[in-house]
């Protein structure tokens, strides 16, 4: 029904942002992430992507869910599908850990992490990484992650390359996972990305 939303920031609390659009005050449910990315823009106009929950069944809910990126948007849309999570719990995951980064998470089996969101328990983390992983992994190959301007960052499917290359040389999957997220916000290409995180699992170990 709604794809974005421009307009002002009226308000900014916990989980919540309330989007002025010429008079009209948006309501919008939001991951902490998000609400990071506003508030550094606060002062301008900004466009918030949209999620209208209407609920199911019995229960009559009308919820307005907003991302900054649409990147976050659609691993909500794609979290939301699978068997027990619902949007709370979604914004919940994507408080906790960014699009990327959840990304790189499901790609190596990283439950931990996922499991550190409120209200995620480990079952519920691994059933994410089952459902989501090659869903993942055919994005991550096909297409390049959508960064904000001017932040840096590495594309998802260097990302999944530069992983799978660490481990080709011996590292563990969650290792080589973790020293690639640390790497990706410096790297320039692959050789540098994958140079980087060899670099930052050295100095890890010494």
């Amino acid at each position: 029904m709604f794809d974005y939303l421009t307009g002002t920031v009226a308000r900014l609390g916990q989980n919540v942002c309330v989007l002025d659009t010429r008079g009209i005050g948006w309501s919008l449910i939001i991951s902490d992430k998000s609400a990071g990315h506003i508030a550094r823009q606060k002062e301008k106009e900004i466009r918030v992507y949209t999620y209208l929950n209407c609920g199911s069944g019995d229960r009559a809910v009308m919820e307005l869910y907003g991302f900054y990126q649409q990147e976050e948007r659609d691993m909500f849309n794609r979290l939301i599908g699978v068997s027990g999570i619902g949007p709370k719990a979604a914004i919940a995951i994507l408080s906790a850990l960014d699009a990327r980064d959840l990304a790189m998470c499901i790609l190596s089996g990283d439950a931990k992490s996922i499991a550190r969101a409120q209200g995620v328990g480990l079952k519920t983390a691994q059933k994410i990484i089952l459902e989501l992983k090659d869903k993942v992994s055919r994005d991550a190959t096909s297409s390049s992650a959508v960064s904000d301007p001017g932040e840096a960052g590495a594309p998802a499917g260097m990302t999944t390359e530069a992983v799978n290359a660490l481990v080709v040389l011996g590292y563990p999957v969650p290792v080589a996972a973790a020293a690639v997220r640390r790497a990706q916000g410096e790297a320039k290409d692959l050789e540098d990305l994958i140079r980087l995180a060899l670099k930052s699992m050295n100095s890890e170990e010494k």
